[in-house]
């Protein structure tokens, strides 16, 4: 497990939540689901719930997939949000699809999660091995 510790990993993480968080915004928008204008405060409100979450979800789980070699914080967020943003092209169901845009805490969550459980399996295992890096080749 080598990680990586430069810049452009967390700029590219940090991009792609950016981007994660402008689609799920014009998905919502583009998407049959019924927005109500009367209190414009509360629609802000959540649009920026919706869009931090997908992007907070984005940005963290692929740093840890690139940035830190974890597989378990890539699967989960990437899986979360094929689902999110495969619910915006089918859009028949629109209510399990706000039920999904409002649990993105527990994507994140999980992503956090299995990130530390699989960081420290595998610490671990680089523990008990007596193994603390590669080993050269010659």
């Amino acid at each position: 497990m080598a990680p990586s510790r430069s810049r452009d990993v967390r700029s590219m993480a940090l991009l792609a939540g950016v981007v994660c968080a402008a689609t799920t915004v014009f998905g919502v928008v583009g998407s049959p689901i019924t927005v109500r204008m009367e209190e414009p405060v509360t629609l802000l409100a959540a649009f920026a719930y919706v869009a931090i979450g997908t992007g907070a979800v984005a940005t963290v789980s692929l740093f840890l997939f690139v940035g830190r070699s974890l597989l378990s914080p890539g699967i989960v967020g990437s899986g979360y949000l094929a689902v999110v943003y495969a619910g915006f092209l089918g859009a028949g169901e629109t209510e399990s699809l706000v039920v999904l845009l409002s649990h993105w805490p527990w994507a994140f969550a999980a992503a956090l999660g299995l990130g530390l459980v699989e960081y420290l399996i595998r610490r671990g295992i680089e523990r008990w091995t007596g193994r603390f890096g590669p080993r050269p080749l010659v």
